[in-house]
């Protein structure tokens, strides 16, 4: 039908008004010229179809006959001797699977269920790793890779092999500290074999307490005998397994005859027993006074880390530990001037002083001149003295002469500390681990009496504080205090010179605090004069505020006249256990650690004293556990228990890191938990009575406490305030096992799991290449330490320098170890910076390392290196993380992170860090030592990557988890901009729907100016309904198919990973097929 006729005819013509005949004319000549080029085109078009099909058919055809020809030739060849083309076994499979294949593609656009769906793609996958068929453009992965057997394993290797006699007289022995060979074998000499039948005791009460008991073969029942004639087992010791009691070899090397009083032992079976006479060590002693240093540091040491760890923080007991009136060691008389009323004592000023003896029977040892014993004169240069005390006993690196003196500089300095305006904590730790300027002073002016002043700043400050006496009676005073220090000393009257220079006295009014719970500072000698002291201790449940402030502290003991406190700290160098305060009016004379130490020097004899007047104070219970307790070295890969395996003991984790793994039916091994310093293991299952759920390995070496079953009984018996402690232990467990297994999903996990915590004590850094920046990166993470807590940074020219440059040597090896673990004891963590080679102080960090941070610099190439690769099998069981560094000029983004990954499959975590420039600053040692020194003087910035890293190693992360709710997502914006003025920072972040949204937003860009933008945006885009009614689809599953949505997602990141964003992130989805939640932490 002609178009122009009918608008001319429409409406009665109406339309000619705006259509001439002659404009009509020629657009009916255009468009009949147009239809002849149509027509001729799709004549054209036919044509080259039918020519196209013709050719792909007789090319089809082709290929038949030619297949045909081929099967003939081979059919004919295998016949006969005819030759001709073989259709290749190889070239069939190739053939057949691509038709296959292609028979797949066809039907996978329609509709399947579930089941048959999963099916077609099983078979698509498999039909493509057969043909070796690659996706193109497929994007980066994240491979999933298992961990090594090692990491899930234990060592089973040399576990069952029985050492020979003198192997386990040295382990058993090791309790008491490292004993070079010459001296071993002294030791070996006295040792006798005792041969047992079942029934026969051991040692019975009354008998001498004075031997050291190695069981070689059979079992030895070791029990308490009470009043009323019953008998409780205390423990079962087993093949190389000892029975002792440090105390009673304290009370033997002092001159203090020990007897059994409660404890009897007996054999079970027939038993071959070594026993070593606690005399024979007095000889040792005699010709290596460093040796005895070490060992009755050590004694003191594993005396308040293991007992009063175990029964005051797990048992609830305090004052239970100790006498409210020590043990008599003498009797002596003060003149009235000393002992008389405060008030009064400017009235009695003429009376003499009168002591008695103090002392009882020595030992033969202390029947020798204390002048045998001094080391050497003494030098004119203090810190000379003091920095060769700490080389010569070898583990007295546990008596830190350099930190003292820093810390008598800054209290005599006391501007210093007040313009740097930081904690105390890290005044302490940076003055002692930042670059030295001048390092010492005179010792003199350390150690000389102070009559105005007392070490701790409360008494300094106290408006309370009297002044002192003076003229006559102080000097009087003055030597009253020095006799009696020096008789509980044990010091001869010759030399009373040594610490009369020393000796300070202060009178003290009621409630004045001398030294709070846990300062290191501030440790002394404490004698008491006149009045009476109190010890106090915080509650073990108090919260750390409530401990700050010292609210509900509890009442320990009275410190009496004549009586001393004090020397647990002295001993150990750690931190003071109890808060000592002035019950009334007082008088006390002190000597402070460093002059103790200075004495100790010269008179090595007097580490006895101190530690019988700490053994006086404990009660009875405190021994009869000692009798119980063990110490168990293992190294990395041994097995503390394992699954399945009775359950008669607990354990107690002194240093190193151990790792709970549980073996299902089918074989499987998973990680139920892992434990560090100061955590107890496996006591729900001692308690419960029931087998090990888990078998539990070191992860690196590691020293642990074994409380037996009969212990625990024992006590629960004697004091049932500890039923109480356990049943709510038990219970804060198992609560916390049921929200683990119901947030996992499941219920197969044991009682005893525990999540695996990521706080840890030490931390080895690595660099990954050469042009690491690795000492201006510790620094920095020191410095965001210190903000925490104590920490403690150690270099091999550190170490060198503090205990002598053999100390890498196979001979040092035990006193390395032991000086690491007491460093690792004072702080919260401490910061092993390795080698950037494979020196012996590399190996070192990795054998004491928690965790290995892998620095590496995040615009490098990925790839490993050999360095690398050395790490790992050095520490195989040992959690490694990557971090990546970003220079903070560049502005650049982390990119490129799953590659980093996927080619260091022992990587668990990885963290991106920016750095500020000075970190990439190329400068000499000394002078990123000088920078640094003037660094770690400020705050560090809380919302630093370097802090957010120091949050994460110290357990301290904070996390943000954002809810969904659509639109209403829209309030995350302002709720993160209010936690930003409230100048919280943010570590971790999850979410759920429109929260999954803004928490990666955040993460990636970490600026709410630039994240508020970004999220108008999306917002805008979501308003737009055409593009929401072009997804629709039909609603199987959902109304909209999403792409849409996706598109909106892809616009506002980017070809951004999880792994790409600078904040470790997470989200929850539900997956609809298995009716649970998955959570995501890689991905697009």
């Amino acid at each position: 039908m002609d178009v122009l006729e009918l608008l001319r005819a429409s409406a009665n013509g109406y339309y000619n008004i705006f259509f001439s005949d002659a404009w009509c004319q020629y657009v009916s000549k255009q468009i009949q010229a147009t239809m002849y080029w149509y027509g001729a085109l799709l004549v054209i078009g036919v044509l080259f179809i039918a020519w196209f099909l013709y050719f792909k058919r007789l090319a089809r055809l082709r290929l038949r006959d030619e297949i045909a020809r081929s099967l003939s030739a081979v059919t004919s060849s295998s016949g006969g001797d005819h030759r001709g083309l073989r259709f290749r076994k190889r070239d069939k499979m190739l053939f057949y699977g691509r038709r296959m294949l292609r028979k797949m593609k066809n039907v996978s656009g329609q509709m399947y269920s579930s089941g048959k769906g999963h099916k077609r793609r099983a078979v698509m996958r498999f039909a493509r790793r057969i043909l070796q068929l690659q996706r193109e453009n497929r994007p980066l992965e994240m491979k999933t890779v298992e961990p090594p057997a090692e990491y899930l394993e234990e060592t089973m290797e040399g576990s069952e092999r029985v050492p020979p006699d003198a192997l386990y007289m040295l382990q058993s022995i090791r309790i008491f500290g490292h004993f070079e060979k010459p001296i071993f074998l002294k030791l070996c000499k006295h040792t006798q074999l005792l041969q047992l039948n079942a029934g026969d005791y051991l040692f019975k009460i009354t008998d001498p307490d004075d031997s050291v008991y190695i069981v070689q073969s059979g079992m030895i029942n070791v029990y308490i005998c009470n009043a009323d004639g019953s008998n409780l087992s205390l423990k079962t010791v087993r093949k190389g397994e000892s029975v002792t009691s440090l105390l009673s070899f304290i009370d033997v090397l002092s001159g203090n005859p020990s007897y059994y009083k409660t404890v009897t032992a007996k054999a079970i079976e027939k038993s071959t027993v070594i026993r070593l006479p606690m005399q024979a060590f007095e000889e040792v002693f005699e010709e290596n006074p460093d040796v005895m240093i070490r060992v009755i540091q050590v004694i003191m040491i594993r005396l308040q880390r293991v007992l009063f760890t175990a029964l005051r923080n797990y048992l609830g007991l305090n004052a239970e530990l100790v006498q409210n009136h020590m043990r008599n060691k003498g009797s002596s008389t003060l003149p009235s001037t000393v002992v008389g009323p405060v008030s009064s004592q400017m009235s009695q000023t003429s009376q003499s002083m009168r002591v008695q003896p103090a002392r009882t029977p020595a030992s033969p040892m202390s029947r020798h001149s204390r002048e045998e014993h001094t080391l050497s004169d003494p030098d004119p240069n203090p810190n000379a003295n003091a920095l060769l005390f700490a080389e010569v006993h070898g583990d007295a690196p546990y008596i830190d002469i350099y930190h003292q003196q820093q810390q008598q500089q800054q209290q005599h300095q006391p501007g210093i500390s007040s313009a740097i305006n930081i904690p105390s904590s890290r005044r302490s730790s940076a003055s002692q681990h930042a670059p030295s300027q001048a390092e010492s002073t005179s010792a003199n002016a350390t150690t000389t009496t102070h009559a105005a002043s007392i070490t701790n700043a409360n008494v300094n400050s106290s408006p309370n504080a009297t002044p002192t006496v003076t003229s006559i009676d102080q000097r009087l005073v003055q030597s009253s205090a020095v006799e009696s220090l020096r008789r509980e000393l044990g010091l001869s009257e010759e030399d009373a010179h040594i610490i009369e220079p020393v000796v300070e006295v202060r009178e003290l009014e009621p409630n004045v605090t001398l030294i709070t719970e846990g300062n290191a500072d501030d440790v002394c000698i404490w004698f008491v004069m006149t009045g009476t002291l109190a010890v106090y201790q915080s509650n073990a449940d108090a919260t750390r505020a409530a401990k700050q402030e010292r609210q509900n502290d509890m009442l320990i003991h009275y410190v009496h006249p004549g009586e001393i406190v004090g020397g647990l700290a002295m001993l150990t160098g750690e931190a003071s256990a109890y808060t000592i305060k002035a019950r009334g009016n007082s008088r006390v004379a002190y000597i402070r650690r460093v002059a103790i130490y200075q004495i100790m020097r010269q008179r090595p004899r007097i580490v006895l004293d101190l530690g019988n007047g700490v053994v006086r104070r404990l009660s009875p219970l405190v021994r009869q556990c000692d009798y119980a307790l063990d110490w168990i070295f293992l190294e990395s890969g041994r097995a503390v228990y394992r699954q399945d395996e009775s359950s008669d003991s607990t354990y107690i984790v002194l240093s190193g890191r151990m790792r709970s793994v549980i073996t299902h039916p089918g074989g499987k091994k998973e990680i139920v938990g892992e434990y560090g310093k100061g955590d107890l293991v496996g006591i729900v299952e001692m308690i419960t009575e029931t087998s090990r759920t888990t078998t539990v390995m070191a992860v690196r070496d590691s020293e642990l406490a074994k409380l037996p079953e009969g212990l625990f009984n024992a006590i629960k018996l004697r004091y049932p305030i500890v039923v109480t402690r356990l049943i709510s232990f038990l219970s804060h467990r198992f609560l916390g096992s049921m929200q683990t297994r119901s947030g996992a999903g499941g219920f197969g996990a044991p009682v005893e799991a525990n999540p695996v915590t990521h706080k840890y004590s030490t931390v080895a850094l690595v660099p990954i290449t050469d042009d690491v920046p690795l000492t201006p990166f510790t620094y920095e993470l020191y410095h965001s330490l210190c903000a925490i807590g104590p920490v403690l940074r150690l270099t091999s020219e550190v170490v060198r320098k503090q205990l002598g440059v053999n100390i890498f040597e196979a001979a040092n090896e035990y006193r390395l170890t032991s000086w690491l673990a007491q460093q690792e004891d004072r702080n919260i963590i401490t910061l092993y910076q390795c080698d950037s080679a494979l020196s012996p102080w590399t190996q070192r960090c990795m054998r004491q390392a928690d965790v290995v941070l892998i620095v590496g610099l995040g615009e490098r190439s990925h790839l490993v290196g050999k360095f690398e690769r050395e790490i790992d099998k050095l520490a195989m069981r040992t959690q490694k993380e990557l971090v990546l560094l970003y220079p903070e000029t560049t502005n650049a983004k982390p990119a490129n992170t799953l590659s980093w990954l996927n080619a260091r499959p022992w990587v668990t975590k990885h963290h991106h860090v920016l750095c500020v420039k000075r970190i990439f600053t190329r400068k000499s040692q000394y002078r990123i030592n000088d920078l640094y020194s003037r660094v770690l003087l400020s705050e560090p910035n809380m919302h630093s990557d370097f802090s957010r890293l120091a949050r994460w190693l110290t357990g301290n992360s904070i996390g943000l988890v954002l809810g969904g709710g659509g639109a209403r997502g829209a309030a995350h914006i302002g709720m993160l901009k209010a936690i930003q003025e409230a100048g919280i920072p943010i570590d971790m972040v999850g979410g759920v729907s429109i929260g999954a949204l803004m928490g990666a937003l955040w993460c990636s860009e970490r600026n709410i100016t630039t994240v508020t933008q970004k999220a108008r945006e999306w917002s805008k885009k979501m308003t737009k309904w055409f593009l929401q009614l072009l997804d629709l689809t039909y609603p199987i599953t959902s109304m909209f198919s999403g792409r849409e949505f996706n598109k909106t997602i892809h616009d506002t990141f980017g070809d951004v990973s999880i792994e790409d964003l600078w904040i470790p992130y997470f989200t929850l989805t539900t997956d609809i097929t298995a009716s649970c939640h998955r959570i995501h932490t890689n991905g697009e």
